[in-house]
């Protein structure tokens, strides 16, 4: 059986009675970390199959399998500041309900995965109030994942304020979030910021800034031109856009490099 069938089918061997001879033989395959690199399997494969395994069996593994797997995860010169969404719309399910996985979760691990894989970087929840999280060296994703959590406690999506009161000379900027505020929007744009600056108003135009759009709630923070990126939904190849970015040019589109 391949990696990624063996992985997607941990519940089918939990429910099948598998004995522990052949559990402890999966688990050590999963773990492995040849098996991992070749797979070149990114992170919310293995989250995606941990939360669907109904037992404990193979958590270890997939949390081993999980960090090893940031090893493909793009390193980036200077720093990177990472803002992630913790507002009471971030409770609710991805993929129109048919998904035990809430936005915060998907959000938080793509942050916490990019921001672990990088040599400087600040991560912040945020909604009515920003929050900082402090980075352990070393420490498993899906622990930091656990300490997260609390940050999560509802209110609104202020996003311009926490990358105004967070912004302090980072290389890129990285926002996770379902967009979906209220009262300070004005005809798709914060009614505080020119539109062309969008919530990225007091970050220098020279600086990429990228969002991650979780959910798709059908309003943008931001125009998606330039050094302002727009990207819906929150895959694993957003790793691989980012990197594309910036390998092409800051905020620079492979196509559009080809035609410059």
């Amino acid at each position: 059986m391949g990696y990624m069938a063996l992985i997607r089918n941990l519940r089918n061997f939990t429910e099948a009675g598998v004995g522990d001879a052949v559990a402890s033989a999966v688990a050590g395959r999963i773990a492995n970390p040849e098996a991992v690199a070749k797979s070149r399997q990114l992170p919310f494969r293995f989250y995606s199959a941990y939360l669907a395994d109904p037992s404990d069996r193979y958590k270890f593994a997939l949390g081993k399998a999980l960090d090893l797997s940031l090893k493909n995860v793009p390193k980036f010169d200077g720093r990177t500041l990472v803002l992630i969404d913790t507002s009471g719309s971030m409770g609710n399910t991805i993929a129109g309900g048919r998904s035990s996985v809430q936005a915060w979760q998907q959000a938080a691990l793509f942050g916490l995965a990019l921001a672990n894989g990088q040599n400087s970087a600040d991560v912040y929840g945020f909604d009515t109030n920003v929050k900082p999280f402090a980075l352990r060296k070393g420490e498993a994703t899906l622990q930091s994942l656990t300490r997260f959590a609390p940050l999560v406690t509802g209110g609104a999506t202020r996003t311009r304020a926490a990358v105004r009161s967070t912004y302090s000379g980072h290389d890129r900027v990285v926002v996770l979030s379902d967009q979906q505020a209220h009262s300070d929007w004005n005809g798709g744009y914060y009614s505080d910021a020119p539109a062309r600056g969008g919530v990225f108003v007091d970050v220098p135009q020279s600086v990429p800034c990228y969002t991650f759009d979780v959910v798709g709630y059908g309003t943008a923070h931001s125009e998606s031109n330039g050094n302002r990126r727009l990207v819906a939904g929150l895959t694993d190849s957003a790793f691989k856009m980012v990197q594309v970015l910036e390998a092409t040019g800051r905020g620079v589109w492979p196509w559009d490099a080809k035609s410059a």
